[in-house]
């Protein structure tokens, strides 16, 4: 079932995707299924629904249905919440998305480097 940008938000909201990490898995959705919650690739893997959720690398999960998007999206969180970021991902490491929360850490550090330089210079 084919679901809308706002829809597959909400399903990585609910399931504990917040911030940067928000917009990030919702990027990796649209890049692994085109959100499309049916998708199922079986070409030398076996990765299921929204996010792909591999059941070859991730055995613990084949049973459960990963179609649904609801349960899909809890356990793509589960999965990034033991790593801390996106490696599980292929799409993550195409879109330069496999940990996130460093572009915005070094965008604030850019700007810390500026506010101190402007105050140092005055």
């Amino acid at each position: 079932m084919k679901l809308d940008y706002s829809q597959v938000k909400q399903y990585l909201y609910n399931a504990g995707f917040k911030g940067v990490h928000l917009d990030a898995a919702t990027k990796i959705c649209f890049c692994e299924s085109g959100f499309n919650s049916t998708a199922h690739n079986t070409n030398g893997e076996d990765s299921r629904g929204l996010m792909q959720i591999n059941v070859d690398a991730h055995p613990e999960y084949k049973y459960l249905n990963l179609f649904d998007p609801e349960i899909n999206a809890q356990i793509a969180y589960e999965i990034f919440s033991e790593s801390g970021n996106f490696k599980a991902w292929s799409c993550a490491k195409q879109l330069g998305l496999v940990n996130p929360s460093n572009i915005y850490f070094g965008t604030a550090l850019v700007f810390i480097g500026i506010a101190l330089y402007i105050s140092v210079a005055q």
